[in-house]
């Protein structure tokens, strides 16, 4: 994946430096002297002339009340001149590898991350001089034949880190990296801003498994979220972990794997018997004919028997069977 996001980034660094000789905002002789007597906009400067008003491109001299404020050309823009969509022959300006002076404002993120220290030179370098295979380039490893100048560094490989376990090399490669979700790491440089529908920064950084964010693409929120190997679909196996069975305190043998975070802690100092069953298995449950979910672990004879053959009981059952035992 990440050798594939990494050919990716080198084509699209390629492209901007091919197309750095493109103009980047459509140039037009200044007008000096009066306003044209017949223009529909009299009062307008003179530095806005008429045919520039309504033509699809936001220029800031049109951009006030007496020039119509350039007939709607603005709207979607984050400021004047800063195109965010194709003009003709030329691309968007926001994140096409060039720090442009006209998106280098608050409102437009600072061009993306044309402008930021840290990702311009990730995002701009044109690698065609770079004699390194393209396999050993932003591969995690400092090869000592691609840190050459020519080369970047090994793709950032060779360039250190941003913060603990985040090397400069993984910002803006197109993998969302959460050791890299630092302030220090320009929250990798956007890498995670648009790694699934709905999921936003803000969910990454925060403190809960939002579903949005649970997704491969995202690090499984940041790392907040389980492996999707712990969610199994009981139709599919017999031996499943279901996500709200995790932290519900209630030891369900069949989370207490490490995919699925130890079942949350649920089985971590459970008190038990003598012989070793956790107490959370009721009195008169094991061997009753039905499948008890704690008490289908070795110390508890697997439930005497009653869990052989038969898939794990659903969580709301066997809180059912703790409130009857509760009320013995």
């Amino acid at each position: 994946m990440r050798a594939l996001c990494r050919g990716i980034l080198l084509l699209s660094a390629a492209l901007a430096v091919a197309g750095a000789s493109r103009p980047k905002a459509k140039r037009r002789l200044q007008v000096d002297g009066a306003r044209n007597a017949s223009s529909p906009y009299p009062d307008c400067p003179v530095e806005c002339p008429d045919d520039w008003i309504g033509d699809g491109w936001c220029d800031g001299p049109c951009a006030v009340e007496a020039c119509g404020n350039d007939k709607g050309d603005c709207e979607g823009w984050c400021a004047p001149d800063c195109s965010p969509k194709e003009f003709g022959e030329q691309p968007p300006m926001i994140n096409n590898g060039r720090c442009d002076e006209a998106c280098n404002v608050e409102q437009c993120d600072f061009d993306g991350l044309d402008c930021d220290p840290i990702c311009k030179p990730l995002f701009a370098f044109n690698y065609s001089a770079c004699d390194c295979p393209d396999e050993k380039l932003g591969n995690f490893v400092c090869d000592s034949e691609c840190n050459t100048d020519a080369c970047h560094q090994d793709a950032g490989d060779c360039r250190g880190e941003c913060s603990e376990g985040c090397a400069l090399g993984w910002l803006g490669d197109g993998s969302c990296d959460t050791l890299c979700l630092t302030e220090s790491c320009n929250f990798d440089c956007g890498d995670c801003e648009s790694c699934a529908e709905g999921c936003t920064l803000e969910m990454l950084q925060n403190d809960v498994c939002d579903p949005a964010c649970d997704k491969e693409d995202c690090s499984f929120d940041a790392g907040k979220c389980s492996a999707p190997e712990c969610w199994r679909d009981p139709n599919d196996r017999e031996d499943y972990c279901l996500r709200e069975w995790i932290g519900d305190g209630t030891c369900d043998e069949p989370c207490r794997r490490e995919e699925c975070d130890d079942d949350g802690g649920d089985c971590d100092n459970t008190q038990s018997d003598e012989s070793g069953c956790p107490l959370t298995c009721g009195e008169g449950w094991r061997g009753d004919g039905e499948c008890d979910a704690p008490c289908n672990v070795e110390q508890c004879g697997f439930d005497d028997g009653d869990c052989e053959g038969v898939t794990t009981p659903p969580p709301q059952e066997t809180e059912e069977r703790e409130a009857q035992n509760g009320e013995l």
